[in-house]
């Protein structure tokens, strides 16, 4: 959208001339995507004020539940109140050039220094080493240095503060970047008395540098191992001889990356927020499970050929199955819900999940 103020040109140009609005040969570079979203209010709503403000007061994008709206007065005619109403509305700005699986890879990769960046405009993809910053510091590739970051509770993200020379607002209250040509609407950034603060990650994506091939290796590895993990899964179920102590053990194992990798194919097809943390929630949960399954199997091996245990009973066997099954189960629950605490109290805080915004395994570290 262009704002062009016609009380500029004279009379004569106005009364003579024909005016004519055409986007420019490269507005390709300029497109952003839209937001679908609810613009007016019930119709049993009778707030004559509430319905106005809704249609035609500024407009503000803000979300409640998943759902998001024009502005927090369409939000509060639907039924939502003012305290489940967020104001941070990011745009989903995933390149077509990203495969749609995360590679396993993601989850550990803690520090890589060799990135990929994805323009969410322009789609070019080029690769770079970038210098490493000390903590609490991020390189800015466009101004050549190390810049600090802050949590911006208002934004709910990581932030940096801009300088004057990078930005200026427009008439509509947008932020307009020099540097990259992007327009960010006032939903995107912060104007507070010590300035003006936008996300890090609004404009480019930062990956590994294997990050496409990872994630194809990563499908394949997914789409061979769930079958085979059902598949082992069925056998034991149906043949006795196999369902033994360690049989039961292994059973538990499988059962676990079954449904974490079965879970981790579909995640990146899910749209919903609520859905999406749900999914990254028991995530979270089935791999710690496996681990701790794991941890038991490797315990009960031991203490089988320790010499530490007289021949095996069924009772004394399913005495530790159950034994096995509280602590392998139970314990990754705590820690699960340890971290759901850290993630919805109030506050910022250093080990919280960011399930509800990163997805999860999605973030990269």
């Amino acid at each position: 959208m262009m704002d062009i103020d016609l009380s500029l040109f004279p009379d004569k140009i106005q009364n003579h001339c024909q005016t004519l609005f055409e986007a420019p040969s490269n507005y390709k570079d300029y497109k952003y995507n839209c937001i679908h979203y609810v613009a007016k209010c019930p119709p049993d709503v009778t707030n004559a004020s509430l319905v106005s403000s809704c249609m035609f007061g500024p407009m503000a994008i803000v979300k409640s539940n998943g759902t998001k709206f024009r502005n927090t007065h369409c939000a509060i005619c639907n039924g939502f109140h003012i305290n489940d109403i967020f104001c941070n509305v990011t745009i989903d700005e995933r390149s077509p050039y990203l495969t749609p699986q995360y590679p396993l890879t993601i989850i550990f990769n803690y520090n890589d220094n060799y990135f990929e960046v994805s323009n969410m405009f322009q789609r070019k993809l080029y690769s770079k080493q970038l210098p490493s910053c000390s903590q609490g510091y991020f390189y800015d590739e466009q101004k050549k240095r190390c810049r600090h970051f802050h949590y911006n509770s208002r934004l709910d993200c990581t932030a940096k503060r801009l300088e004057k020379s990078e930005y200026y607002i427009t008439s509509d209250g947008d932020l307009y970047l020099n540097a990259s040509n992007i327009l960010l609407n006032q939903s995107a950034f912060i104007h507070d008395p010590q300035g003006i603060s936008i996300c890090v990650n609004n404009r480019t994506h930062g990956m590994g540098k294997y990050y496409t091939f990872a994630s194809y290796i990563t499908l394949v590895g997914l789409v061979t191992s769930i079958p085979a993990l059902f598949i082992t899964i069925i056998v034991y179920l149906c043949i006795p001889d196999l369902l033994t102590l360690p049989g039961k053990l292994l059973i538990s194992l499988l059962l676990s990356l079954f449904t974490a990798e079965l879970l981790l194919l579909i995640s990146p097809q899910v749209t919903s927020s609520s859905l999406c943390t749900t999914i990254a929630v028991l995530m979270h949960y089935f791999f710690l499970a496996a681990f701790f399954w794991m941890n038991v199997m490797s315990f009960d091996a031991w203490y089988t050929f320790s010499g530490f245990t007289p021949l095996r009973s069924t009772e004394k066997d399913t005495k530790r199955l159950v034994y096995y099954s509280l602590y392998a189960w139970i314990c990754p629950l705590i820690i699960v819900t340890i971290s759901l605490v850290f993630q919805y109290a109030p506050g910022n805080h250093a080990l919280s999940q960011n399930m509800e915004k990163d997805f999860f395994v999605g973030l990269q570290i």
